[in-house]
Order: structure tokens, then sequence, then C-alpha cells
């Protein structure tokens, strides 16, 4: 149950088995977006992807996640970006309950402006640490299935440790990754009926269907 979504040579996203089941859909050639400038910091991905914050995303052909089972979605990322722009998403869009969109928040009534958030259309919670500050940063959400799944089940980790949540608007997660209206994972963009692009670099994309803990959390951080 893990399905990680690399970065290759910035052109491609590639899954456990091997398979290339998405690409990275920008104007031009696509190569001009992968960055071989790797993060500079110890353990840090040995590249990473560039997104504009007009054009560049990854769409993949995973649905995600559904329901309210357990997930954690990790990630590096370098950005100042605190727009409604989407870092990871998948479900269905704008409806309660039923997408995951992970991006850094922008609104101090919901929390630490710059911090990671996790929204599920009527719901969110948001970290308390500002990472738009164009450094790199390793990130974890993690969110763990029980008798009464909701926002209030999200935990945040950034650069391997624990991040406080410092703002929450619970709801029941139920995450629809099947029908007409649903997206597959998506990275650098918002679900695909929103045009909100992210700007900054992300690497190392994987996505987990199980809740890991902090000692797993910490190990990837490290690298």
């Amino acid at each position: 149950n893990h399905w990680p979504l690399d970065d290759g040579f910035g052109s491609i996203a590639r899954d456990t088995a091997g398979n290339f089941p998405g690409s990275l859909i920008a104007e031009g050639d696509s190569s001009a977006f992968w960055d071989p400038d790797s993060p500079q910091v110890p353990g840090g991905p040995e590249s990473s992807l560039r997104f504009n914050g007009t054009s560049n995303y990854v769409q993949t052909t995973f649905p995600g996640v559904g329901g309210s089972s357990s997930r954690t979605v990790v990630f590096w990322v370098k950005s100042t970006d605190t727009s409604d722009h989407g870092i990871v998403s998948w479900g269905t869009s704008n409806s309660n309950s039923q997408r995951y969109h992970i991006r850094l928040n922008s609104n101090p009534a919901s929390g630490t402006v710059g911090a990671i958030r996790c929204e599920v259309g009527g719901g969110n919670a948001v970290g308390s640490t500002s990472i738009a500050d164009n450094q790199w940063h390793h990130v974890a959400v993690v969110f763990e299935e029980d008798s009464s799944p909701g926002t209030s089940d999200i935990l945040f980790y950034i650069d391997g440790r624990p991040d406080p949540v410092s703002g929450t608007v619970n709801l029941t997660l139920n995450t629809v990754i099947s029908g007409p209206n649903s997206a597959p994972v998506v990275i650098g963009r918002r679900e695909l009926t929103s045009a909100r692009y992210f700007s900054g670099k992300l690497a190392d994309v994987a996505i987990y269907g199980t809740a890991l803990d902090p000692a797993d959390v910490a190990q990837l951080a490290d690298g």
C-alpha cells in the first residue's frame, strides 16, 4: 500500500511497479521544469520539479486513497506560495468531505499562515510551523481512521518532527475516488476542475495507504 510518485528526470511520475502512470503536463519542453540543483540539506532529494504557478503540474492515473481509510502523504517542498494552490490533491472537488487537498495555508483565521493545510471540502486542519520561507522542508500529513474519522485526526510532521495543529474545522472524511466528478492524484495543482497552480519546487511525493508512525516519518525525513 505504498505508491511513491517520484520525479525521475522531471517528465514522468512512476509507481512501485516501475510503471509510468503520469507525465508532466506543461507548456513547452517538460525537461525545462526538472531542477538539477538538488536541495543542499542532509537527506534531501537528489532532484526536484519546478512549478511555475501558471501551467505546470503532474497528472497521474492513481485514484488516491478513498473513503475514510488511513493514509499518509509525504513530500519535500520549497516555496513561498501561500495562495490556495494545490501541492497534492485528489477526490471530488468542492464537495463536503469528498476531496483530499494539501497546500500551504493563506488564511490567518484558519491558523498559521504558511503552515501545511489539509482540506477535505468543508473541513480543514492547519499546522503551526510556517514553511513558506523558500527553504527545503520535508512534510508528512498523516490521517488514521478511527471510530469517528475526521480532520481532527490529521497529524502533521515537518522535517521529521511533529507539528501541532494551530486550527481545525472538523468534518468526517469520505474521500470519493470514483465517479464522473472525481479526479485522480494531481501534483502541483488543485483538483482538475480548478486552475490553481502551485509555485515552487517539489520532490519525492509519496502516498501510503496507511498511517505512518513517528519513527517512519523521521526515517523518511532523514533520507
